[in-house]
C-alpha cells in the first residue's frame, strides 16, 4: 500500500514539476503572464516531493517488508516455472537468493535500529 502511495507522489511530484518548470519557460518567452498557474503548479510539486520525503522516511521499515515479500513471492512462481539446476533458472535463483539476503538485512537493520 505504502509503494502506491510512494509511487504516486513521486509521479506527481515529476509531472507537475515538468509542468512548473514549462510554464515558466513559457511565461519568459510570452507576452502573457502565468503567475498563478505557475504558482499553482509549484505548490504541487512541493507537496508531492514533500510527500515522497515523508513516505521514504517514515515508512522506510514497512517498504523494506513489502520488498521481502515481493522477494519471497517472486521465488514460489518462480519454483513454478523452471528447476533450480538448469542455466538460466540457476542464474534467477541466485538473482532471487542475492535480492532476498539484502531485504532480509534491510528489515533486521530496522528491528534494531
Amino acid at each position: 500500500m505504502i509503494t502506491t502511495i510512494l509511487g504516486i507522489s513521486f509521479a506527481t511530484w515529476l509531472i507537475f514539476g515538468l509542468l512548473f518548470i514549462l510554464i515558466v519557460i513559457y511565461d519568459e518567452l510570452s507576452v502573457t503572464s502565468h503567475d498563478k498557474t505557475a504558482i499553482v503548479f509549484g505548490l504541487i510539486c512541493a507537496i508531492g516531493l514533500l510527500n515522497c520525503g515523508i513516505c521514504r522516511l517514515a515508512f522506510s521499515k514497512e517498504l523494506d517488508e513489502e520488498a521481502l515479500a515481493n522477494v519471497k513471492e517472486h521465488y514460489f512462481e518462480m519454483i513454478d516455472r523452471c528447476p533450480i539446476n538448469v542455466g538460466e533458472c540457476e542464474l534467477k535463483w541466485l538473482n532471487y537468493h542475492a535480492d532476498s539476503l539484502k531485504a532480509e538485512y534491510k528489515v533486521q537493520r530496522n528491528k534494531y535500529e
